[in-house]
């Protein structure tokens, strides 16, 4: 049974585009890893020099252990260095993500376990653009389906193998970089079916 880490970065100050009501969104975000159906996991919250989001942390999920939590100095926006610093301190054989602004269905990380081998690499998969929420099990969505290529596939859609020799770069656009990234590295990759909820588009949704 491999052991799935979840990289989650997270400032909760604003900066243009951001979520609203960042706050309580890193706690729903949080919520649904709590809530997953597979066991063998872990959370890896690396806060982006924020003190709020330690606060939180320390409030209401320090309790949990397999959650951990690490506060570095600000990075530059859109630093890959944050995820970096994330994968480094995972325990897991896989890296999946999480942005603090968007959350998993419950049976997310059962879904991405039931289908990796040792034969693949890495994987992606589609995810959900969410329409209408009023908790993390009531919702209306629509499905987006990813394809690799810039602009068609994001962060929440990849999973892979923690031993991969890639790095996350910086600056918007960063998530194309690093899947492309990967592509060049192997061939060993595959869509799988996932249950990734995005919260947040500028201009397409906010929930």
């Amino acid at each position: 049974m491999y052991k799935i880490s979840v990289v989650m970065p997270v400032t909760l100050q604003p900066y243009p585009r951001a979520a609203s009501n960042k706050r309580a969104k890193f706690i729903r975000a949080v919520d649904s890893f709590i809530q997953q159906t597979y066991a063998n996991s872990e959370l890896v919250i690396i806060s982006d020099g924020c003190d709020m989001a330690e606060e939180v942390y320390i409030e209401h999920f320090s309790k949990y252990s397999n959650i951990l939590f690490e506060k570095r100095e600000k990075a530059d926006l859109f630093s890959g260095s944050v995820r970096d610093r994330g994968i480094a301190l995972a325990s897991g054989d896989w890296i999946c993500y999480v942005d603090s602004d968007d959350f998993f269905a419950s049976n997310h990380l059962e879904l991405i376990a039931s289908q990796i081998t040792d034969d693949l690499d890495w994987c992606y998969s589609n995810d959900n653009i969410i329409t209408e929420y009023v908790s993390n099990q009531n919702i209306n969505s629509i499905l987006r389906v990813t394809e690799l290529a810039p602009g068609r596939v994001g962060t929440s859609a990849i999973i892979h193998k923690k031993n991969l020799n890639v790095s996350w770069q910086g600056g918007y656009g960063h998530d194309w970089v690093f899947i492309n990234d990967l592509i060049q590295l192997t061939n060993k990759f595959t869509k799988v079916e996932a249950n990734y909820n995005v919260c947040h588009i500028p201009g397409v949704c906010e929930v």
